[in-house]
């Protein structure tokens, strides 16, 4: 058994056994379950458990907040769950189900139709939004890394231009370069692929799909010599779709659902060889002919359409505004659409000016939970919430926003009022980052370095602000050690 195997057996028991559980999978800080009964949930229970950093219900979904050690509290959690009734677990990381694929060992359905079963329990909405996080959540690591990673190779260039410089710092700037430009311009494979895997089918399908879509052949023109040179209804064919997000995404979902209708239909005999094939062409033309196209135009738009309200004369004001409701785009499970809009930014001004703002929202956040751990001087809370604090301020935000913020309330009001002047301020000074990176302190290296002392002087009022006024608001309502959280905030 692991480190997290006592808490793992507790929270097995907390959401109702096995026998409750539809499926369960993890992303990057959370647990999310999908249960038979929600009214089995014993919430407290989950949120005493030192390991839980607190619960919410979203699209949907039972989510138990664990934060970075979450693969491990996963990997723990299932071995619990199988030993505890091995007969009825649905794993939604195993066997994903597409063709060429083994079937799922033990009885364990694949991931789609775990989805497909936790969708009759949702609505609309929730399942968008559920489906959504699940395709962009495995693609964040890589966008984290390739930002800091480009960030880090533009502040080198200028050190390079002054002349003479160590071979070693050369080459460091060269392969820099190179990581930095590979993560965005094969961005497209690691979104086809991801949406497969979200949608129940066979994810190496969805990388072809996705090498199609940055095929070089593309960018060289090789579709010049059969469509039109304007395109078809208006629309630019022909060109390559490196650092995009809907093209991918709204062209692997074709793909997805080729695939699961053919797969209904094709006896199983002849499936391994016809499903595939006649799956993947179609779906490449219909990409490369429309979906894509329209994507790419739709996606133009909406950058457009940010960059330009962001840069006019009342962007001060949106920016602050956006800075500051961010939180309850989190809460709601909106927050994922602003990865697409990012990286339609990134592809159209060669950066953006939204992301700074989420960072500066989750600092301001992480300094009201730091602000209410003062509050509560020597009470054993101030321990939990000063570590919540910490995981914000490093990027991870759903320890401070879920487990401190939100149950006090007035922590989140605090820091939602610094995060609107912060961002504000950022607007004011013409932060923008290179692309999308850590949201909190160390996201200074996804910023472009000309803007390194905007962004520095917009954190410092991101947590100085939340701070002082949590500090304000706290005097007046500092309660005996040991009091209940939630009285706290009323």
């Amino acid at each position: 058994m692991g480190a997290y195997a006592e808490d793992a057996e507790r929270l097995l028991a907390a959401v109702g056994g096995p026998e409750n559980i539809v499926s369960v999978a993890h992303c990057m800080t959370r647990m999310r379950f999908v249960l038979v009964d929600t009214a089995r949930v014993d919430t407290d229970a989950a949120s005493a458990l030192a390991s839980v950093k607190g619960t919410v219900t979203q699209s949907g979904q039972f989510q138990v907040i664990i934060g970075n050690d979450v693969a491990q509290f996963y990997r723990d959690f299932e071995d619990v769950r199988q030993a505890a009734a091995p007969a009825v677990v649905v794993s939604a990381v195993e066997g994903e189900g597409g063709v060429g694929e083994g079937a799922p060992a033990d009885g364990a359905v694949a991931a789609g139709a775990a989805a497909g079963a936790a969708g009759t329990r949702r609505n609309p909405w929730q399942r968008a939004m559920g489906f959504i996080g699940e395709v962009f959540a495995p693609v964040v690591p890589a966008l984290i890394c390739g930002g800091m990673v480009l960030g880090l190779h533009e502040a080198l260039t200028p050190v390079l231009a002054t002349g003479s410089v160590p071979d070693l710092l050369l080459a460091l700037h060269y392969l820099l370069g190179m990581v930095g430009d590979a993560v965005f311009a094969f961005l497209p494979v690691a979104i086809a692929w991801s949406t497969c895997r979200a949608m129940g089918t066979t994810p190496v399908l969805g990388i072809v799909l996705g090498l199609v879509l940055v095929s070089p052949g593309l960018a060289d023109g090789g579709l010049a010599g059969f469509v039109p040179s304007d395109g078809f209804w208006g629309l630019a064919l022909g060109m390559s779709y490196e650092g995009t997000a809907l093209a991918p995404f709204l062209s692997a979902l074709v793909l997805a659902y080729l695939e699961r209708g053919l797969t209904r239909v094709v006896p199983e005999e002849v499936r391994m060889v016809v499903v595939p094939l006649c799956s993947l062409i179609p779906a490449v033309l219909v990409s490369l002919l429309v979906v894509a196209p329209v994507a790419s135009t739709l996606g133009t738009y909406v950058a457009l359409a940010v960059s330009t309200l962001l840069s006019s004369w009342h962007g001060v004001l949106l920016a602050g505004l956006t800075c500051c409701l961010y939180p309850l785009l989190v809460m709601t499970g909106l927050h994922h659409f602003t990865i697409i809009i990012d990286l339609e930014l990134m592809c159209l001004t060669g950066g953006t000016v939204l992301w700074p703002l989420l960072a500066l929202s989750n600092i301001a956040q992480a300094s009201a939970a730091l602000g209410a751990s003062v509050f509560c001087g020597r009470d054993s809370r101030a321990a939990t919430y000063r570590a919540a604090s910490l995981s914000c301020y490093l990027g991870v935000s759903e320890p401070a926003l879920f487990g401190v913020n939100q149950p006090l309330r007035y922590p989140l009001i605090c820091g939602m009022a610094g995060a609107a002047i912060a961002g504000a301020l950022a607007n004011a000074l013409g932060v923008s980052a290179l692309s999308i990176g850590v949201g909190g302190l160390p996201g200074i290296l996804s910023i472009m370095p000309s803007a390194w002392g905007g962004f520095a002087a917009a954190a410092l009022v991101a947590v100085l602000v939340p701070v002082v006024l949590c500090g304000a608001v706290g005097a007046r309502r500092r309660l005996p050690a040991g009091a209940d959280s939630n009285e706290n905030g009323r």
